[in-house]
């Protein structure tokens, strides 16, 4: 989570998760205040966007902070029954989370920073845009400058090839 100040409506938040190996931004909550419902809300949404088939088979560990939203007693039932291993970063160790720290600098810079919001409503539209952009057209170093979308694309070719090459072996 990260935040940016709204005049006359201050601190608004914005929760991301991120998938490290695409680099995609699978959920996004933009809101008024920063919750534990609204983290739960954003793990929901990327376990579905990214697990449509269910979460409790795919060996899944979230990475986050300590911070009071990520470990609360409510954030972790929700970990524990959708499956995932909830692993947080060591005590004064911003490189922990290097990935996500990242990303969230990344949107300060582009849209956050750069951007003077008269509404939560302006704001919410604007960082959902730039989000989009970012997934379908963002180049990345790290993924031999593609998109986080196209490494998706191209990961879930691969699992239907698996599967195709996998049936025709055991039939």
């Amino acid at each position: 989570m990260t935040k940016h100040y709204i005049d006359g409506y201050g601190w608004q938040p914005v929760i991301a998760a991120k998938d490290w190996y695409t680099k995609e931004i699978i959920s996004k909550t933009v809101a008024s205040d920063g919750k534990t419902e609204r983290w739960k809300s954003a793990l929901e949404e990327a376990v579905q966007y990214a697990c449509p088939n269910g979460s409790r088979e795919e060996d899944i560990n979230l990475m986050s902070d300590n911070g009071t939203q990520p470990t609360s007693h409510a954030f972790e039932a929700l970990c524990d029954d959708l499956g995932i291993n909830h692993v947080t970063t060591s005590y004064d160790n911003p490189k922990g989370n290097a990935e996500t720290e990242s990303w969230m600098r990344t949107l300060k810079e582009d849209c956050l920073w750069i951007n003077d919001f008269q509404s939560p409503k302006e704001a919410k539209e604007k960082i959902n845009s730039w989000i989009e952009y970012y997934n379908a057209e963002y180049p990345h170093s790290t993924i031999g400058m593609k998109s986080p979308r196209d490494i998706r694309e191209e990961s879930e070719l691969v699992e239907e090839v698996e599967e195709s090459i996998n049936s025709e072996t055991m039939g």
